[in-house]
């Protein structure tokens, strides 16, 4: 592991499309902050794909960095 003190992830974080750029988005992701932080987290993590480019940028425009590379193994032909 590493991390020694307590984690939150975010396993999905997706807007419909029909409702993006109402700030909801931006909304949720200030909740999961605070909900970590009141919780005795201290870091916030979340795995998007590579080709995401636009989450990318609103993850950066939201304070988060790029800090690491994860590697998957499809496991099914």
């Amino acid at each position: 592991m590493h991390h020694c003190d307590k984690v939150a992830e975010v396993i999905e974080f997706c807007v419909d499309p029909k409702h993006r750029s109402q700030h909801i988005g931006a909304k949720l992701f200030e909740y999961a902050k605070t909900y970590a932080k009141d919780n005795g987290c201290v870091v916030l993590d979340l795995t998007t794909n590579q080709k995401r480019h636009r989450a990318h940028k609103f993850y950066e425009n939201h304070g988060m960095d790029q800090t690491h590379y994860k590697y998957t193994l499809n496991l099914i032909d």
